[in-house]
């Protein structure tokens, strides 16, 4: 009985230190986005406090969140395209009498669904570098080609280790290493290939998944940093506008919710602006989804 009890409570305690140590290097490395972030748009909240500790966590799910999905859209993407890609490589490696080392995969219509999520991706991420629109494209057969050798050399690893399991001690099987090599290989591939990529736009769309950037706002804000907006943003009819305050549409928030202050973006006669207004002189109407 002390010993089943004992076993209980070491099974209790290394539970809790591996999520403690999880939660704890999820919220460093949402610390760290969440930085460069700050970074990217020239502005550092001030005033800190420990409850924005769970915001950087916040930070680092949206992120993951965001690049498996991104990641998922381009393999669905890859896997549509194989109706066409699949048949034309087949018939290539035959006339070339060339033989492809894994077996490509076929098209399923799981990967539809997600497939359609990929132009989001490709139009968004495209925005700012349109290399991108033909680059992202180029990215989803890579992603095919590494996805099939990731499917066709796992089923083959499984086969050279039933195999190996019935071979004498000592006796080398060199499929099980190509394989498993192959299997490492493209798993890791596919995991990194999108490092490759701008982190800007990521990280933009983490912010605005997170709700901590908000584009195409309308914000009520009132001297003196009222005056800094320009009168071309200001709403035509304001109504239910706070006393004391003007209203303002179509303006970037670029961070909130963190520190004593607001990061907004705004275009005016000259260029694009960036302020940071204190949090009791501005509020954020959410803009409808």
């Amino acid at each position: 009985m002390f010993s089943y009890q004992s076993n209980f409570s070491q099974t209790i305690k290394t539970i809790s230190i591996s999520i403690s140590t999880l939660m704890t290097v999820a919220t460093l490395f949402g610390a760290l986005l969440f930085t460069f972030y700050c970074i990217k748009i020239n502005t550092f909240p001030q005033h800190l406090s420990l409850s924005d500790a769970f915001l950087f966590l916040l930070v680092f799910l949206c992120f993951s969140l965001a690049y498996a999905l991104f990641v998922g859209s381009m393999i669905s993407l890859g896997l549509t395209l194989s109706l066409v890609l699949r048949p034309l490589l087949l018939f290539i490696a035959r006339i070339a009498n060339k033989k492809i080392p894994y077996d490509l995969a076929r098209f399923s219509w799981v990967a539809l669904p997600f497939a359609l999520v990929a132009p989001y991706f490709i139009f968004g991420l495209a925005h700012d570098d349109k290399t991108l629109y033909a680059a992202l494209p180029l990215m989803s057969i890579a992603y095919y080609f590494f996805y099939s050798t990731l499917i066709s050399s796992g089923k083959r690893l499984k086969a050279s280790r039933k195999s190996s399991e019935r071979k004498e001690i000592g006796d080398i099987d060199t499929d099980y290493k190509q394989h498993k090599n192959a299997f490492i290989a493209s798993a890791l591939v596919i995991t990194m290939m999108p490092c490759i990529l701008p982190w800007g736009p990521f990280l933009d769309g983490t912010m605005r998944l997170a709700q901590l950037r908000l584009d195409h706002s309308t914000i009520y804000t009132k001297e003196p940093y009222s005056t800094l907006m320009p009168k071309a943003l200001a709403t035509k009819s304001p109504s239910n506008v706070p006393h004391g305050y003007n209203a303002y549409s179509d303006i970037k928030v670029l961070l909130r919710g963190t520190g004593n202050s607001v990061a907004i973006e705004f275009q005016d006669e000259d260029g694009l602006q960036r302020i940071d207004i204190p949090n009791d002189f501005i509020i954020i109407k959410h803009p409808r989804r």
